[in-house]
């Protein structure tokens, strides 16, 4: 009596065919993992994100919106894509964007609520919750009170966070990383495949060594594209941001200089959990990978550009 085999099967002629649909699926869903949300799903995906209060969507200050729309203007993209870019308050303490404009969908930018504090008094600090309740934030400690300061922007560090994350969207990161999601799937696929022809009489365990080798290579090229994409689109950003004037050069310097104290008293009022975070110099805390270009090179970069004002 013979047993069926799962590996057995997909080794037949219908179970190679089965195998080809299930890879194709799998690379579907790569796909559309990468590029909907920033295409079709664009909206669902701002409400995941945006802030909320009392239920209902928070709106932006009428300030920020005037901020928003100067640095809008100043920036050097296409004027069609310009017009397809809507700003709201996004529910984190760092902008963020979706969106691309290789699509007609345009690009979505969500502006932080700190955005708004004028000074350290706006600061509401009965309702920030960093560490679950907001009371377990000691705000008067060295650590609290360098947060707060952290979180008041000046106008020119808001104008250029906003352009160097306009200048973000405006690029072909989303095609990038949709296509390397995909092909990383398809290529687990190609690469087992071929393994198996090689090794037909492989015993079962060798085999599914293999496949996890394959998959694994293929995650970690997948990973390697994407943060060397998203490293590579934030330093041409910063730079192309901080072309647009002399204030932007101010700006960058003073936005970079507060997220690395906030980062650095954020390292000590989580405790453990901040320094799994964030080093002591208030860069994120990664161990073999770069996924995002250091906040510490960045304010160096902006400052070497500053010193051209200077001069």
């Amino acid at each position: 009596m013979t047993l069926f085999s799962p590996m057995s099967f997909f080794a037949t002629p219908l179970g190679v065919r089965v195998g080809a649909g299930l890879a194709a699926v799998a690379t579907a869903g790569g796909f559309a993992f990468g590029w909907l949300p920033h295409t079709i799903y664009i909206d669902k995906y701002k409400e995941v994100v945006q802030f909320y209060q009392n239920g209902f969507p928070g709106k932006l200050d009428d300030k920020i919106q005037r901020r928003a729309r100067k640095a809008l203007l100043d920036v050097k993209i296409n004027d069609r894509f310009k017009d397809h870019i809507s700003f709201f308050q996004v529910a984190t303490l760092d902008p963020m964007f979706a969106g691309t404009p290789e699509s007609g969908y345009g690009a979505i930018l969500g502006i932080p609520a700190t955005f708004a504090f004028e000074s350290v008094e706006d600061v509401p600090i009965r309702e920030l919750a960093l560490v679950g309740e907001p009371s377990a934030v000691s705000w008067e400690s060295p650590a609290g009170k360098l947060l707060k300061e952290s979180f008041v922007f000046s106008d020119e560090a808001q104008r250029y966070a906003i352009a160097q994350h306009i200048y973000m969207a405006n690029s072909n990161h989303v095609t990038l990383n949709t296509v390397a999601s995909a092909g990383a799937v398809l290529n687990t696929y190609i690469t087992s495949r071929l393994f198996n022809k090689k090794l037909p009489s492989a015993p079962f365990w060798a085999r599914c060594l293999i496949y996890s080798l394959c998959a694994a290579f293929n995650a970690s090229g997948y990973i390697y594209i994407k943060d060397m994409t998203t490293y590579t689109r934030e330093k041409d950003a910063l730079d192309r941001a901080i072309d647009l004037g002399p204030d932007y050069k101010r700006g960058a310097v003073q936005y970079y200089e507060r997220l690395l104290v906030r980062n650095k008293a954020l390292r000590v009022i989580l405790g453990k959990e901040g320094a799994s975070k964030y080093t002591a110099r208030g860069n994120l805390n990664t161990l073999i990978r770069t996924p995002h270009f250091p906040l510490s090179a960045a304010l160096d970069r902006a400052k070497s550009h500053e010193d051209e004002i200077e001069e």
